[in-house]
């Protein structure tokens, strides 16, 4: 939904024409860190120290990167490559400075959820699902960038939300607070969940829905320029960079 508010256009190639997208250094770069904390929380005990942990549990996910196709379309060299590794592993020591991790209590780490909303077909994958010490459920999801402007926030903010409404869906709690840790920059942007927000935002998932099905009906998807642009894989083929969009699926697919 994030995807559509942000972009039409993007949303209309990788959602619905399903075109490919570049992985960028960056992008491959998240999901091996995401791989790393999935290894880490999978060991609730903690019985050594977490920064020694973590670090074990770096060479137990890099078999899994390194024979990714996305990784191997990066056509690192040998330098290259250590720079990738030794970046992965800043961000992870940036993460030890924002959790305590023996004072977490995860209860579930990379959770694929889905479920049917007033007939919206929802589903995603949450980074972590924590239990606080009131026995609150709370949404954790891992940014591997910097801090959007505050201008952003909430944008980002509604990404999780979805999250909160599968949690309902599927659990029949709704999750205490969300956070977002933005590993880039050592930044926790933290929301409350109540009944009136997710209410709120129920609202607002059912009029994206009725945007995306207008769009689809009249084939029209506009394109949105932001700063996200400069690392979009679409980019040569949005008119507002000059490019012809119904180029992109002869490009892209062959």
């Amino acid at each position: 939904m994030a995807a559509y508010t942000d972009c039409p256009l993007q949303f209309r190639f990788s959602a619905v024409e399903k075109l490919p997208q570049m992985p960028s250094v960056a992008m491959v770069k998240g999901s091996f860190v995401h791989l790393v904390l999935e290894k880490f929380y999978s060991n609730n005990e903690f019985s050594d120290e977490p920064s020694t942990l973590l670090r074990e549990c770096m060479p137990l996910a890099k078999p899994e990167i390194i024979e990714n196709s996305e990784f191997l379309s990066l056509k690192l060299n040998e330098s290259e490559v250590e720079d990738f590794f030794r970046g992965s592993e800043v961000l992870l020591q940036n993460y030890l400075c924002m959790e305590d991790p023996a004072k977490v209590k995860a209860i579930g780490v990379e959770l694929q959820l889905e479920n049917d909303f007033e007939g919206i077909p929802l589903r995603g994958i949450i980074d972590r699902l924590d239990e606080d010490q009131d026995g609150e459920i709370v949404i954790i999801d891992y940014k591997t960038g910097k801090a959007p402007p505050s201008a952003y926030v909430e944008s980002r903010l509604n990404g999780v939300k979805f999250y909160g409404l599968l949690l309902e869906l599927n659990l029949g709690r709704l999750p205490k607070r969300i956070s977002l840790l933005y590993l880039g920059d050592k930044v926790t942007v933290d929301s409350s969940v109540t009944n009136q927000s997710l209410n709120a935002f129920k609202a607002k998932v059912k009029a994206i829905w009725k945007a995306i099905e207008r769009a689809c009906d009249t084939e029209d998807f506009r394109p949105v320029t932001s700063r996200r642009c400069n690392w979009c894989s679409y980019q040569e083929f949005c008119p507002a960079f000059g490019g012809d969009p119904e180029k992109a699926r002869l490009a892209l697919l062959g």
